[in-house]
């Protein structure tokens, strides 16, 4: 998503340059909440090369040039009720049964595919309090990625993960008690919106393969795709490297 007057960019992916071809048109839900970058280029770089240091990749790697984009995603208000059997520790017979109830607010997931997997969650570290109502003058100068993931879809994820949450509860709820049969759940989106939320991008390589560094642009917090250290010599052995 670009503003009209550009007719050309650079992927923020995979450094390709595009010409922009305005005559698709398509109807989209539009976002209604950003949170703004507050973290320059020049500190996304420096917090990259400290990265990069501290992991002592620094001579190894060449990194393309960073590209900052706000990226999609959906969030999810969502309530769950969850009827609870359970049998107390050491008796055959039935024990307390409950109902637990959980609404999560502003759930995010991803709106897309472009991220690797292990880095799509990065959209659950963003701080929500920060969100501003959404103002195209926010995307002045910056690319902005349209979803991919339909919010029929992504809202299976976000109740999914309601779910989850509200199964930890009531299992935490009731510690003295074991063997919790849950009935079928009541699950209930209640709102949802489309936000975008600020990321930096880079890639190097590391031998073969090319890794994905992104820099939160509201936390400055750097993640990667690359195995850690570990996994990686693990690997070399296992292969005779």
């Amino acid at each position: 998503m670009l503003p009209p007057e550009v007719l050309s960019f650079t992927c923020p992916y995979c450094a390709a340059t595009y010409a922009v071809d305005q005559t698709e048109v398509q109807a989209l839900i539009p976002p209604t909440a950003i949170i703004p970058f507050a973290i320059s280029q020049a500190e996304a770089e420096c917090l990259i090369a400290r990265w990069l240091e501290a992991d002592r990749q620094t001579a190894l790697v060449e990194v393309t040039p960073l590209a900052g984009l706000y990226f999609p995603a959906w969030t999810f208000d969502v309530r769950c009720d969850l009827a609870v059997e359970f049998v107390q520790k050491g008796h055959a017979r039935p024990g307390l049964s409950d109902r637990a109830t959980a609404f999560e607010n502003d759930l995010p997931v991803p709106a897309s595919c472009m991220l690797p997997e292990s880095l799509a969650d990065e959209v659950g570290r963003f701080r929500l309090d920060g969100l501003v109502p959404y103002d195209p003058c926010y995307l002045a100068g910056w690319p902005a990625e349209t979803y991919q993931i339909p919010v029929a879809d992504a809202s299976l994820i976000a109740r999914q993960k309601a779910l989850a949450r509200a199964r930890q509860q009531a299992a935490s709820r009731w510690g003295a008690l074991a063997g919790p049969e849950m009935g079928m759940p009541r699950l209930a989106v209640e709102s949802f919106r489309l936000i975008l939320l600020p990321l930096w991008i880079a890639r190097y390589r590391d031998g073969e393969a090319q890794v994905t560094v992104i820099v939160n642009g509201q936390t400055g917090a750097v993640r990667s795709d690359r195995p850690k250290k570990g996994v990686r010599e693990w690997l070399s052995r296992l292969m005779g490297e």
